[in-house]
């Protein structure tokens, strides 16, 4: 969080305001709600980052201080693009475009006579006069400030309008879905609901992201890069195609789908031309389900979309399986040899270890730095090095018809010795110490 909040990237510098906000308690007695927050926009961030406490408690699930953040910062800005004519007088701008970009840090002090902690965990403030003192405070200082800074106003005004064109235009493709002839509906209709798509009409920029689950791809689309990523999660496993008639892979609803989302055919009637993503990148968990759900698409594509391959499109993702915590670092480890490397680095450093058993343990930001920003996170190429073993080898592994020798290989080249990972040798350890 502090990388963004003080990153090179930010638009100007960081806006601090704090008030005291005087109410009557229960009792009718004054009293007050100290506010203080940290506003600071970035060029580079699409998403939110609000980290919220109350009475010095951190507030993960937000609450009631968060809602009068955001309900004051909608009120600031829309008030202010009316005032400079930047919107039509019957247009509003979202929440969701006002905050994109933003990183936030916001405190309260509620008195202890009133303050509320909400859920099980207790980790949402639920204390109204809260949302009604950060919200006075985000309208008075903001206002004011933007007023004093026009700079600073016009720069955060284009990113909101930037953001607000990115979700009219999305808007805009859905609506032109709805108009295609009862065939166009037809042939599109698995697509609609389900493609995240991209602003940016350039294909040759943008990135297709095929993502395993819906919590995946919630992460991911709160993550992404909105100009340039778009998001088509699967639901389960797709079919397999080796040995299958086209009819019948045609059918199915997953491979329908991606078919017209990739835009250029299938087939003998695929061009490369047609694609609308430069690169195709398979995101799965790093698990026997996730590689297997790799094996099921890449047949695919080797069936159908052969070029995609010969001309280096297909890719896939390499989410880490470990994260080793420290006081001032996050280290990721990819498997067992490189969390063993790092270990041996640190030496007697103290650091807390975690394992990963999906991508939807991990949060946005997390996913974002490991596995989808373009200058941090590891892509697999996926080339044809010898066409001919290339099929000998997808046949073998995936045609259902060759389950005998499919067995025989497997016999002869699959060692099935048991290696344990690091947390088993820990397990171990505390049961035999």
């Amino acid at each position: 969080f502090d990388a963004h909040l003080f990153g090179k990237n930010g638009i100007g510098e960081s806006v601090y305001f704090s008030q005291d906000i005087p109410f009557d308690d229960p009792s009718g007695k004054k009293n007050i709600i100290k506010v203080e927050v940290v506003l600071r926009y970035f060029s580079d961030l699409k998403t939110e980052n609000i980290l919220s406490f109350a009475n010095g408690v951190r507030t993960p699930d937000g609450g009631t201080h968060v809602s009068g953040l955001k309900k004051g910062l909608t009120v600031v800005f829309n008030s202010y693009a009316n005032e400079h004519k930047l919107i039509k007088k019957d247009m509003d701008l979202d929440g969701s475009d006002i905050r994109s970009g933003l990183c936030a840090i916001l405190s309260v002090r509620v008195p202890e006579k009133i303050i509320i902690f909400e859920g099980q965990t207790k980790t949402k403030l639920g204390t109204k006069e809260a949302l009604q003192a950060v919200d006075e405070v985000i309208e008075t200082k903001l206002h004011y400030y933007l007023q004093e800074n026009p700079t600073y106003a016009k720069e955060i005004g284009d990113k909101i309008l930037a953001s607000y064109e990115e979700r009219m235009a999305a808007n805009r493709a859905r609506e032109s879905v709805k108009k295609l002839s009862k065939a166009e509906k037809a042939k599109l209709s698995n697509l609609s609901g389900k493609l995240i798509p991209c602003a940016c009409k350039q294909y040759k920029s943008n990135e297709l992201f095929i993502v395993e689950g819906d919590s995946a791809s919630g992460s991911a689309k709160t993550c992404r890069d909105k100009d340039h990523q778009a998001i088509l999660p699967l639901r389960g496993k797709t079919k397999n195609v080796v040995g299958e008639e086209v009819s019948d892979v045609l059918e199915n609803k997953e491979l329908n789908t991606l078919i017209y989302t990739i835009g250029a055919g299938y087939g003998k009637d695929f061009r490369l031309k047609d694609m609308h993503y430069d690169k195709v990148i398979i995101m799965t968990d790093a698990d026997d389900d996730g590689c297997h759900i790799q094996n099921l698409l890449i047949s695919f594509f080797y069936q159908y979309m052969k070029p995609l391959i010969e001309d280096g499109h297909l890719y896939v993702a390499c989410p880490p399986l470990y994260r080793i915590a420290m006081k001032n670092e996050q280290i990721y480890c990819w498997d067992d040899e490189d969390l063993s490397k790092t270990r041996k680095s640190i030496g007697n450093k103290q650091y807390v270890l975690s394992r990963f058993k999906g991508l939807g343990e991990m949060n946005p930001s997390q996913l974002w730095e490991t596995t989808m920003a373009p200058t941090k996170r590891r892509l697999i190429k996926v080339v044809i090095e010898d066409d001919d073993e290339c099929y000998d080898k997808v046949n073998l592994f995936m045609n259902k018809d060759m389950a005998d020798k499919r067995r025989e290989w497997i016999a002869s080249n699959v060692d099935f010795s048991y290696k344990k990972d690091y947390f088993e040798e820990i397990r171990e350890d505390e049961k035999q110490g």
